[in-house]
């Protein structure tokens, strides 16, 4: 008799988790933009003008906080002003996620995979948070609900906000920008004029790097330089496998009496890494002492959605360097010869010992 016998593999994909995390925004920095193409101007609209045209502020963007397990998104909009469960009049704010699931600019719409809105629902009298798939031919509808995370008490200057990331098919590698948009009416035109506050993109997990160096100490003489090479790779490759960041070596501080420079001092970072040469020159005006020479990259992200502000860090490693000088140096190098010229005295000696044994015995 033969059991036949199936078995059924539940695959469980969970995106990235990672622990409280925040960017920073600065305040009263809402700027005019275009609603259909979303183009802004550099023009900063302060909250003294909003309070001109509208007779009130509802404030802007402070900073914004996330956090994950993996399964949903914990985002924390911290604004300048208390939120208001009833709108203001000339007042029409929503607050954004653009999430860009696969973190390449080529797919969705201007890189945008997913929106999740929360926005005032004239209609039902309540506030709204929609999550919809996006691309550049159209928007489909994924989530509505009931958005009740704001303080009831009317004087609490967060919105918190939910994300599923199961609708988004678990995304391993994303991007996201977070924004307020606000199309106030100006009450003296009754015109429209649409402002919006920008907080700087977040990579999901976050890019993070490690400076490694050919040699951690160098020993330095008054003209003679010496050449390290500086190397800066990914944590986690995969973070920037469809982000390509650029890398801008550079000094900083450098310590009286010597010169640094780098080729190449700008270049593109790899999955497998990249490198430069650290050029260490030694100045006839050189103590003798230990220096500690810092070493700076500045890794700057792709230039983000809509002409959002690029992201960049700056990775730093220290080298130990000795300087000496040319006595010292001939001292070393004595003081290295001593053992030879020994071994060369003593083979000397058996042999003028060992010639003068046989005379003497032929004698």
């Amino acid at each position: 008799m033969l059991l036949s016998t199936s078995f059924t593999y539940t695959v469980v994909a969970i995106s990235p988790s990672f622990s409280y995390q925040e960017v920073k925004d600065g305040d009263n920095d809402l700027l005019p933009y275009n609603e259909t193409n979303l183009a802004k101007s550099n023009e900063v609209i302060s909250d003294e003008k909003i309070r001109k045209l509208t007779g009130s502020s509802i404030g802007n963007i402070h900073s914004v906080s996330y956090v994950s397990d993996g399964k949903t998104l914990g985002v924390t909009y911290w604004l300048t002003a208390p939120f208001k469960n009833e709108i203001p009049a000339g007042h029409f704010p929503s607050y954004f996620a653009y999430i860009d699931a696969d973190s390449n600019n080529q797919t969705g719409w201007n890189g945008i995979d997913y929106i999740s809105e929360i926005a005032f629902d004239n209609n039902t009298r309540n506030w709204k948070n929609t999550l919809g798939a996006v691309s550049d031919v159209g928007y489909r509808l994924l989530e509505t609900k009931n958005f009740t995370g704001f303080d009831k008490s009317g004087g609490g200057t967060y919105l918190f906000l939910s994300l599923n990331l199961s609708a988004m098919n678990f995304p391993e590698q994303y991007r996201i920008i977070f924004l307020e948009k606000d199309p106030i009416i100006n009450k003296y035109t009754h015109t429209r004029f649409p402002v919006v506050d920008y907080v700087n993109a977040v990579h999901i997990p976050s890019p993070k790097f490690i400076m490694s160096s050919s040699s951690n100490s160098v020993e330095l003489i008054p003209g003679d330089k010496k050449i390290i090479e500086i190397r800066l790779k990914s944590i986690n490759p995969s973070t920037i496998a469809n982000v390509q960041p650029q890398i801008n070596f550079y000094p900083k501080n450098e310590p009286q009496g010597i010169r640094l420079s780098f080729q190449p001092n700008k270049t593109y970072l790899f999955p497998e890494g990249s490198s430069s040469e650290l050029t260490i020159d030694p100045l006839q005006t050189l103590i003798p002492r230990t220096y500690t020479i810092p070493v700076f990259a500045k890794v700057t992200l792709p230039s983000e959605f809509f002409g959002n502000p690029t992201a960049s860090m700056i990775v730093n490693s220290n080298l130990t360097a000795t300087a000496i000088d040319w006595s010292q140096r001939i001292q070393q190098l004595a003081s290295s010869w001593n053992p030879v010229i020994s071994f060369i005295a003593a083979i000397v000696a058996l042999i003028t010992g060992a010639v003068g044994f046989i005379i003497g015995k032929k004698t």
